[in-house]
């Protein structure tokens, strides 16, 4: 499937798409939430400068300055691994937008493929259209000209201008969906949504991108659908719950934490650094909860429930791609059978069609019939153009259901 203008088109989504844009955005909001979870670990330095000046209004008036210069330190012993499951828990969540991230480019990928794959079949459809209509107007002269030397009925006239003026309404529905898909892609690649974008040039160059002849191989690994992005995401969001239960859980046990500070303390800025006036605190405590109304022991039944809660949505997910591989690998084999069942009637109508014409001109036949053969022809045409979009699609949804090539 390899196409130089659908390569060119992916590199410019991947860099400009908002969507995407925005998923880079969430993986960097998650990046720096990690380190936040993961400073618990570490103690907490803060200097700290204080003055203060103090007046007393009496028979004696009195004036004092204090400077005060500390270094305060506070932390907090990680027992029970509770802020170490804190941490790893934000880590996980960095991870799960990574893997969302990685996710969203390999989806937009393949947006932007299928949707240039959808305009070229619009476009394709659309000329094809036009194609019709010519015949059809062609059609309609030579029956004119018969009709005004009193050889053909009028009834014959009629037909061909109502068969001609119901494939104009088709050809404005072909070219209302032709636009619309092609603003669609605009939009996946960060632009603004005109439809300058055409496809293809033509339905052999169609052809050529179903070079989808590698068929897919039989025995496919099952654990090919393990670098799916959704599945990776899903992983790290059961080590987040799971990270986050552990927390729960030891909140309800004490906690011990290490206080201190070092400073100076003078009346003027200039001594605050001698070892004259050098303070110093050191504290240790040690906080177990007594009485919460339950908060911590529900907490901990809420984390319980939603790791639970992702545990399911994990392997409702695993499911839905063993699905959509199944699928697709099935679909490839129908579409291949149809396309080929396609082909040859694409072959039969055209021939029926030249001979109803024939048979038509020389009396054989009424006009009815040179109108079905030339619809027969027509719609075995379209179809054959649809389903080589559909295989192409089919393919696609094929590797995003694989999370990547055979």
């Amino acid at each position: 499937m390899k196409n130089p203008q659908l390569n060119e088109l992916v590199r410019e989504a991947l860099h400009a798409n908002y969507d995407l844009k925005s998923a880079v955005a969430r993986m960097e909001r998650a990046r720096a939430m990690a380190v936040v979870s993961g400073a618990v670990l570490k103690p907490n330095v803060a200097v700290n400068l204080n003055s203060a000046r103090t007046g007393i209004r009496s028979p004696l008036k009195s004036i004092s300055s204090s400077r005060a210069l500390s270094v305060d330190i506070s932390w907090e012993v990680d027992l029970w691994d509770r802020l170490s499951s804190q941490a790893k828990a934000g880590i996980s969540d960095f991870e799960v937008s990574k893997a969302d991230w990685q996710g969203a480019r390999f989806s937009l990928a393949a947006n932007v493929a299928k949707t240039w794959f959808d305009v070229t079949e619009a476009r394709l459809q659309t000329e094809l259209v036009v194609r019709r209509i010519k015949n059809l107007s062609n059609n309609l002269v030579t029956i004119q000209q018969e009709f005004e030397l009193g050889i053909k009925d009028a009834l014959d006239v009629y037909l061909a201008r109502a068969s001609l003026e119901g494939e104009r309404a088709k050809l404005a529905a072909r070219q209302r969906h032709y636009d619309q898909t092609s603003r669609t892609v605009a939009v996946l690649l960060g632009r603004y949504p005109s439809a300058e974008l055409k496809g293809v040039n033509d339905l052999k160059s169609f052809e050529k991108l179903l070079s989808v002849k590698a068929n897919v191989p039989l025995g496919l690994p099952s654990e090919l659908i393990l670098r799916r992005w959704d599945l990776i995401a899903w992983q790290h969001r059961l080590a987040a719950a799971d990270s986050r239960l552990s927390v729960a859980h030891f909140n309800r046990f004490p906690r011990f934490s290490l206080t201190g500070s070092v400073g100076g303390r003078s009346d003027t800025f200039n001594d605050l650094l001698s070892s004259d006036f050098f303070v110093w605190s050191f504290f240790g405590g040690i906080t177990a909860p007594l009485f919460d109304g339950k908060r911590l022991a529900s907490e901990e039944l809420i984390a319980k429930a939603s790791l639970r809660e992702v545990e399911a949505n994990y392997s409702q997910t695993l499911l839905l791609a063993f699905q959509q591989v199944e699928s697709a690998i099935r679909s490839e084999q129908l579409l291949m059978e149809q396309e080929n069942a396609l082909k040859r009637a694409v072959n039969e109508s055209s021939a029926a069609e030249k001979l109803a014409f024939e048979k038509y001109l020389n009396g054989l036949v009424g006009f009815i019939t040179v109108l079905d053969s030339q619809r027969s022809l027509f719609d075995t045409q379209s179809g054959l153009i649809d389903i080589r979009n559909q295989r192409l699609q089919n393919r696609i949804d094929l590797h995003l259901a694989l999370g990547g090539s055979f």
